[in-house]
């Protein structure tokens, strides 16, 4: 009996011993969806270490944040990547002055790359990152970063210093692309080119047979002209309000066929602040209590009694339910469409009981980012 209690008391110890051995390394990565530039000194107002000149010039891109059970982390690197080195962005730029004192802009073509930003043993820098090598490492720091969450922010910098850009004005990438990638770590103090195992971002299945998983797009969308943002020229910022108006009963017979009777108005008012740019506008969708793909008049509005199949039209569109039509070429101050209905079958509705007809729709819009 004694001999077993030892036995036992024995694989207890191996089994949590070897708990230890397996360790977890996860990411996140939260793209940035407002690109624009700003100064070094705007971003180290923002975050720990003050890693740029004041007088840099920036956009960012993104935050990486790597989470470790165990603390041991080895050379954390961007692998598989489809960003270039170098990127060239046009926009307003000056390298001197009028006889006033004023700085004389012109359209010019200017460079720049991406940077890492991290914080090491309580110290922030920036690394350059060179894509078209598809694989580097996120620090120059050697061996275990030994923490159990490490961040990295990934920017957009320019070669060229913010007092040769013009706050407020806008700027259009013309070559280079920010790409996607993958996120791989060291198996140990060997480095990342020696030896590397995937680490899953945002989710994402890794193969067990070490295949390449599908990368991570460094941005979401198309880059769009990047604004100069400083304190007297805010980020461009639209906000966009929603109402129905007119919206009345109809006679059934103005829609039946190809007839079509307007039953509401959608208006929507435009707000901008000082910084943004038409054009303007939206994604608008219209949706019924169910979800339903296509609309229909209910008798006291309970489609289990009797329907009348109907169709939506808004902007020339035949509405499907759910799905988005693009409302765009908005102005500043109040917008307003119709919307109808047609498309009812006269021998479906005459043969409908007598009562009331009626259909609900939620109408919602989202803004297009169109500035």
């Amino acid at each position: 009996m004694k001999r077993l209690f030892r036995s036992l008391l024995i694989s207890i110890l191996l089994i949590f011993s070897g708990v230890s051995l397996w360790a977890t390394i996860t990411a996140t990565y939260v793209a940035d969806s407002n690109l624009y530039f700003t100064t070094g000194a705007d971003i180290n107002s923002t975050i720990t270490g003050s890693p740029f000149a004041a007088n840099a010039f920036a956009a960012h891109l993104g935050t990486l944040t790597f989470n470790i059970s165990n603390n041991q982390l080895f050379d954390p690197s961007l692998v598989n990547m489809t960003a270039t080195n170098n990127f060239s962005f046009e926009g307003p730029m000056t390298w001197y002055n009028d006889s006033s004192g004023n700085p004389v802009y012109s359209q010019q073509t200017s460079t720049g790359r991406i940077c890492a930003v991290s914080t090491i043993n309580g110290v922030t820098s920036y690394k350059e990152i060179w894509g078209a090598d598809g694989e580097e490492p996120l620090t120059d720091h050697n061996g275990n970063l030994n923490v159990s969450e490490f961040v990295v922010i990934l920017y957009l910098m320019s070669y060229q210093t913010a007092d040769h850009y013009k706050p407020g004005g806008l700027y259009t990438l013309t070559s280079g692309t920010l790409g996607s990638f993958n996120v791989a770590v060291a198996n140990n103090g060997g480095g990342i080119y020696n030896s590397q195992t995937y680490v899953s971002v945002n989710g994402q299945a890794v193969p067990t047979d070490g295949s390449t998983p599908p990368t991570v797009d460094m941005v979401p969308d198309t880059v769009t002209p990047l604004p100069y943002v400083d304190p007297d020229h805010p980020l461009p910022h639209v906000d966009y309000f929603l109402s129905i108006i007119n919206n009345n009963s109809f006679s059934i017979s103005n829609a039946f066929g190809i007839l079509t009777t307007p039953v509401a108005t959608a208006q929507v008012a435009v707000v901008p602040n000082s910084s943004a740019t038409p054009p303007y506008g939206v994604n608008i969708a219209f949706s019924d209590a169910n979800n339903s793909q296509s609309f229909s008049l209910n008798l006291e509005g309970n489609k289990n009694l009797y329907s009348i199949p109907y169709t939506l039209k808004f902007l020339s569109h035949e509405v499907v339910g759910g799905e988005q039509i693009l409302w765009n070429g908005m102005s500043e101050g109040n917008n307003q469409q119709t919307i109808s209905v047609t498309g009812i079958n006269s021998g479906t509705a005459n043969a409908a009981p007598e009562g009331d007809y009626s259909d609900t729709i939620t109408v919602t819009i989202t803004p297009v980012d169109t500035y």
